[in-house]
């Protein structure tokens, strides 16, 4: 096998193979950030650990028993999960994982959650710094006095209801820190707003000696909330150190959400809040670091950026949120482009589970084209997609992707593709070479999706051009298309930029749409050939099953109810197995 050919995991998970010979259930194993913690604080975990003899990481099922059944979050899928115990005690986290023919095994650990006793400092735009801030009768009032007061073992609280104008943000370099608020609950969170004339760059702000910090109830604005640029308004936070979480903020006017460039170790981004189109200009999340979890935010848009990008981390959960990025150059701002709710570029082992997305792609796959030269190595390896509901746009993965699975997916895109894959970057330097000659799409599964598509238009998986050989599996697949109409602008069920098949593993026991109407070829129904138009390129659905690389495709118009994204036709059972 060739350098440029990558290499699975021999035996799935981080411990390898061996361990009782084919068909032995996994041995689960847990690792954690912390298995002590101050009530507030998260627990990070993580299964890479876990024996697997039957498959890999990528085809087997990691699920999370944080043992908090009142807590949020208490069950979660993915290589990694985080959970924020409130009440003090002790706690087992059960792991449970189920390998690639079903076989299943579990095991816990410990973890004790103490008591809170961090001191309080409340701050007041009524309050004076000659005060202790030890009490809400005697709270401080800037920013300047609570940074020297926040030490290790303190929580620095914002009286409700009031608007803080900083001219110098808030720091955290200590450990075992909450910000947050108190007064009457019934109040809107207290606002941390740049301060008008102000240069302030972030408005909360980690350093690298942080640790078993929390953020929480809190809004982070701007003084220039009609800028929509992201250099026009502040950072909302800056995350670094080591167990960082953020949980129930809302972000109003801010370029970046949470900023982790600084590559925090174990950082929870949960249930926050970018209210608005224009709330966020940059990123809801860059995420950068390892042990991330990314569960239940929503984010309607973000004027520059992507909701969520990856940029470089290892072990990522993003589960239950509900995301969109839209293009309001409509509305007159000409830089308001849909771009991204899920850009994964860089890193390994994500699972996006669950998650909602309205508007944007799901795209996996490192930085290309010129803006990618700078960084040829870059890889997406082991990426997990799953349970995801999109609509109006596509799941998709591009050139340098290693060990993807996309399976039990919904998608709703009228007119254009459900999924893609692009696995050649074409991009070449100065001297006519091509800058990513070694980059493909490798082990690359679309299983058990389903797709609707009420136009005349469109395609359930278009492939640019062929991959590394027997890479593409696609089975199990249910495409309901029932206007489709094939011989004529690139339509059709499947569309593949090859002469053949090779790039393809197997393909089988997929339901497809047979077409309203057929032009130009009699029979069309799949496209594969090396470019666009050629008669020989489509075929009918004898031919497409007469491929070596096919199984047994039904071709059926089906009819679901709503809320279903399975069929049976012929004894061939397809579509999205929603947990």
């Amino acid at each position: 096998m060739s350098a440029a050919t990558p290499q699975g995991k021999p035996g799935g998970g981080g411990g390898g193979g061996g361990g009782g010979g084919a068909g032995a259930a996994p041995v689960p194993a847990i690792v954690l950030l912390s298995a002590k913690v101050t009530a507030g604080n998260a627990v990070h975990a993580q299964g890479l650990g876990t024996t697997l003899t039957n498959g890999s990481d990528l085809d087997a099922t990691f699920t999370w028993d944080f043992g908090d059944a009142s807590g949020a979050y208490n069950t979660l899928q993915g290589f990694n999960a985080a959970h924020i115990y409130d009440v003090p005690g002790a706690y087992k986290i059960k792991l449970t994982v189920t390998d690639k023919l079903g076989k299943t095994a579990s095991t816990t650990v410990k973890v004790t959650v103490g008591t809170d006793t961090r001191k309080s400092i409340y701050i007041s735009n009524a309050g004076n710094d000659a005060n202790s801030g030890a009490t809400p009768s005697a709270p401080i009032r800037t920013i300047a006095r609570a940074n020297a007061l926040l030490s290790s073992n303190s929580k620095l609280l914002f009286d409700r209801g009031e608007t803080y104008d900083l001219a110098t943000g808030v720091l955290v370099s200590t450990q075992n820190v909450v910000i947050g608020a108190y007064g009457d609950a019934g109040q809107p969170q207290p606002v941390l707003r740049r301060a008008s004339g102000s240069t302030l760059f972030e408005l909360l702000k980690m350093a690298s000696t942080a640790s078993n910090v929390t953020i929480q109830d809190v809004a982070l604005d701007t003084d220039t909330p009609l800028v929509l640029d992201k250099t026009g308004a502040p950072r909302g936070l800056t995350a670094a150190g080591q167990n960082i979480a953020i949980r129930n903020c809302t972000f109003k006017n801010v370029s970046d959400g949470v900023n982790a460039m600084a590559g925090p170790k174990g950082l929870l981004v949960e249930n926050d809040v970018a209210p608005d189109d224009t709330s966020v200009r940059g990123y809801f999340l860059w995420a950068q670091g390892s042990d991330i979890v990314v569960l239940g935010n929503t984010c309607p848009n973000s004027t520059r950026e992507h909701d969520l990008r990856i940029g470089g981390a290892d072990r990522v959960l993003a589960a239950f949120n509900t995301f969109a990025n839209i293009d309001r150059t409509a509305l007159g701002d000409s830089q308001d482009i849909a771009k991204g709710t899920f850009t994964l570029q860089k890193g390994s082992f994500w699972t996006i589970d669950h998650n909602t997305v309205n508007a944007g792609p799901i795209g996996v796959g490192p930085l290309g084209g010129a803006d990618g030269v700078g960084d040829p190595s870059a890889r997406a390896k082991w990426v997990v997609v799953e349970n995801n509901k999109v609509t109006g746009n596509f799941i998709g993965v591009v050139a340098g992707v290693e060990h993807v699975a996309i399976h039990d997916n919904v998608v709703w895109r009228d007119g254009l593709d459900a999924f893609n894959i692009r696995p050649i970057d074409k991009t070449t330097d100065s001297g006519g070479n091509p800058v990513y000659a070694d980059r493909n799409a490798y082990d690359v599964s679309i299983i058990n999706n389903t797709a609707f598509n009420n136009s005349n238009n469109g395609k359930f998986l278009y492939m640019t051009d062929p991959s590394a050989a027997g890479q593409i599996t696609l089975t199990g697949n249910l495409y309901v298309a029932p206007n489709l109409e094939t011989g004529y602008n690139q339509n059709s069920v499947v569309y593949v930029g090859s002469s053949d098949l090779t790039s393809f593993a197997k393909v089988n026991g997929n339901i497809w749409s047979i077409p309203a109407k057929v032009f130009w070829v009699a029979g069309a129904e799949m496209y594969v050939w090396t470019f666009w138009s050629d008669a020989n390129g489509y075929l009918t659905a004898e031919q497409w099953n007469a491929l070596p690389q096919v199984g047994d495709d039904v071709f059926y118009n089906v009819t679901l109810a709503a809320g279903t994204y399975q069929a049976t036709v012929n004894g061939v059972t397809a579509g999205a197995r929603l947990t």
